[in-house]
C-alpha cells in the first residue's frame, strides 16, 4: 500500500508538511520568503557594474555568487540606481551587495560580510582650486556627489553648502572638467575605471583631501527572516575561513592592477583599495 494511502484527511496534511519541511532541508533553509527575496546592488565600477557584455560583473559580485552557489540559491543579482535601492531595502527580504557601513547606518542592517575598504577622496581637476586644503575649505565650494550615495549622505550630514548631485560618478567627472563644479566626492578605484573606460585623462583629477574611509559590505534589512541571514552569515565566513574569499580577491586585484592601474591589497578579510 502506498505511503499516502495509510495517511488520509488531516493526517495527509501533516505528512504532507513533514515532506515539505525535509525537503526545504536538503536545499539549505525553509522557503518561507523564497518568492520575495531580491538580490540588489549599484553601478559602483569596479566592485560591482554592468560589462560590456552586458552583465552584472565585479568583486562583490563574484564573492555573492560564490555564497549563492553554496547554498542553492539562483536569486538574480539587480543594479538599480542607489536612492531607489535603499529606499527599497530598509524591509523585507533584500540582500544589498556593496554598502559603505557608516555610524548611521549601523543598528539599520545586519552585516553579512565584509568585502571592500575604499578611501573617500575630494578630486579637483588639474591646477583648478589649489586653495582648498582643509575640509572647511571644501565646505564652501560647489561639491558634485550622487544621488543617495553614501557620500552626499556624509556631505548633507557635515556641512557642506553648496552640494550638486547627479546621477553618476562620470557625470561629475565631465562637471569637474566643464567647470560646473569645484571638487567631485569619489572614490580612487572608481575614478581610474571611469578614466580608462571612457577616455578621459586619470592625471587631470587631483586628490585634494581624503576625509573617510568606508569598509563595504553586504547586509540584510533588520526585519529579514532569520533562517535566511543565518544561511547566507555561514556561508560568507565559511569562504572566508578556507580561503576561497582570499583566492577571489587576489584575481581581482591582478586584474584592476593590469587593466586599470588601480592598487588594491588583498586579504582574507577584505580587498582594501588604496590612492
Amino acid at each position: 500500500m502506498a505511503l499516502t494511502q495509510i495517511f488520509h484527511g488531516r493526517n495527509l496534511g501533516i505528512l504532507t508538511g513533514i515532506i515539505v519541511f525535509y525537503t526545504a532541508l536538503t536545499v539549505g533553509y525553509l522557503p518561507c520568503n523564497a518568492d520575495s527575496l531580491r538580490i540588489l546592488t549599484v553601478h559602483e565600477p569596479p566592485s560591482n557594474y554592468i560589462d560590456p557584455a552586458g552583465n552584472i560583473a565585479g568583486f562583490s559580485i563574484d564573492v555573492v555568487k560564490e555564497i549563492q552557489r553554496r547554498i542553492g540559491d539562483t536569486t538574480p543579482i539587480e543594479l538599480l540606481p542607489e536612492r531607489r535601492l535603499l529606499s527599497m531595502a530598509e524591509h523585507g527580504d533584500h540582500i544589498i551587495v556593496g554598502i559603505s557601513r557608516t555610524p548611521a547606518r549601523e543598528h539599520r542592517y545586519h552585516w553579512v560580510i565584509k568585502l571592500l575598504v575604499k578611501p573617500w577622496v575630494l578630486y579637483s581637476y588639474k591646477d583648478r582650486n589649489t586653495h582648498i586644503t582643509t575640509l572647511d575649505d571644501a565646505k564652501e565650494v560647489r561639491v558634485g556627489v550622487v544621488n543617495g550615495d553614501v557620500r552626499e549622505e556624509y556631505a548633507r550630514e557635515n556641512g557642506f553648502k553648496h552640494i550638486d548631485p547627479s546621477n553618476s560618478h562620470l557625470s561629475n567627472l565631465r562637471k569637474l572638467i566643464e567647470g560646473r563644479i569645484d571638487l567631485a566626492f569619489l572614490e580612487p578605484q572608481g575614478v581610474a575605471y571611469e578614466c580608462r573606460v571612457n577616455g578621459l585623462d586619470l592625471s587631470a583629477y587631483k586628490p585634494r583631501l581624503t576625509p573617510y574611509a568606508s569598509e563595504v559590505y553586504v547586509a540584510m534589512p533588520m526585519d529579514t527572516d532569520l533562517d535566511l541571514l543565518r544561511l547566507w552569515e555561514k556561508a560568507a565566513q565559511d569562504m572566508k575561513l578556507d580561503g576561497t574569499f582570499l583566492s577571489i580577491a587576489h584575481t581581482w586585484s591582478k586584474r584592476l592592477s593590469e587593466q586599470y592601474g588601480i592598487a588594491s591589497i588583498p586579504t582574507a578579510d577584505a580587498l582594501t583599495f588604496t590612492r
